[in-house]
C-alpha cells in the first residue's frame, strides 16, 4: 500500500515539475532553460544573467519567491543556476511567482 501511495504521489509531483518547467520558459524565454530534477518535484533553472546564484535568491526572497541557488565550482559567465521547487505552492500560482522572480532579476 505504503508504495501504491509513494508511485501514486511521485506521479502527481512529476507532472507539477513539468508544468513549473513549462511556466518558467513561457515567462523566461530565450533568457533561460530548463531541466527537470531527478526527485520529481524540482526544476534546474539556467538564467542568462549576470547575477550570481546568491544574489538572485537574495532578490527573489525580497520578492516573496523562494528559490535554492546552486552554485557548483565557478559559475559560468551570464549563466546562474537555480533550484525551483514545485512541492510548496499549487501549480495555479507558478505563473504569477515567476513574473515575480523575472522581476526581481531582470527589473
Amino acid at each position: 500500500h505504503l508504495e501504491s501511495q509513494i508511485r501514486k504521489s511521485r506521479k502527481i509531483y512529476v507532472a507539477k515539475a513539468k508544468r513549473l518547467g513549462e511556466e518558467a520558459l513561457r515567462v523566461f524565454g530565450k533568457r533561460a532553460s530548463v531541466h527537470p530534477g531527478d526527485a520529481g518535484f524540482l526544476v534546474l533553472l539556467q538564467l542568462d544573467t549576470p547575477l550570481h546564484s546568491q544574489e538572485i535568491a537574495k532578490r527573489a526572497a525580497a520578492a516573496g519567491v523562494a528559490v535554492r541557488p546552486v552554485e557548483e565550482g565557478k559559475p559560468e559567465f551570464g549563466r546562474s543556476r537555480i533550484l525551483l521547487s514545485c512541492a510548496s505552492m499549487s501549480a495555479e500560482e507558478y505563473e504569477a511567482a515567476l513574473r515575480l522572480l523575472y522581476a526581481a532579476i531582470y527589473e
